[in-house]
């Protein structure tokens, strides 16, 4: 199966340092962008998880947590939150 997951507090400029930050932990990750009419103003991920163990899921999913920080706290994703009037990452 696959999963859509919306991050709101990432802008989709942020899409391809996420998907970078995650296949250098190992996570293999897609933009949904294509998938949208009108793609939303912030990143959309599709997650496939078929065939794969929970155990696998589980580490996937820190590595992907580990990807996500390292991006939100990037100097120019809290410069386009700033421009969209949202505070920046702690």
């Amino acid at each position: 199966g696959s999963l859509f997951v919306h991050l709101p507090r990432l802008p989709r400029s942020a899409t391809g340092a996420l998907l970078a930050e995650a296949l250098a932990r190992g996570v293999r990750i897609r933009s949904a962008e294509r998938f949208h009419r009108m793609p939303p103003d912030h990143v959309t991920l599709v997650l496939s998880y078929a065939g794969v163990s929970e155990a696998s899921l589980k580490r996937a999913g820190a590595r992907l947590a580990e990807a996500y920080l390292a991006v939100e706290k990037a100097p120019a994703v809290n410069e386009t939150r700033r421009a969209f009037g949202l505070s920046p990452s702690p």
